[in-house]
């Protein structure tokens, strides 16, 4: 997948779900958006104080001219393991 040949730079919207392999899409999203304030943030799990840290950051201002990129990663398997009925099998 070429993330370019699917996103304009120049006019993106709030957010973006992409779903895949961390080992493959990372690379190609830090190539597309070169020059930007970044933050990453890996979770296995997304509880309230992730909600509130992520929310005060993004009220911050982006340290350079560019936008503010937040790349939000998950364990999709860990995150549903909460989830009432579900199991892992469901996934494949």
């Amino acid at each position: 997948m070429s993330i370019s040949k699917h996103l304009d730079k120049n006019n993106l919207h709030h957010a973006y779900l992409l779903e895949g392999d961390r080992e493959h899409i990372l690379p190609e999203i830090l190539e597309f958006t070169q020059g930007e304030e970044l933050i990453q943030i890996h979770l296995d799990s997304f509880k309230m104080d992730d909600a509130r840290e992520l929310k005060s950051l993004g009220v911050e201002k982006a340290n350079t001219e560019g936008k503010k990129i937040f790349i939000i990663s998950t364990n999709l398997a860990a995150l549903l393991r909460d989830v009432p009925g579900f199991t892992e099998s469901e996934l494949q």
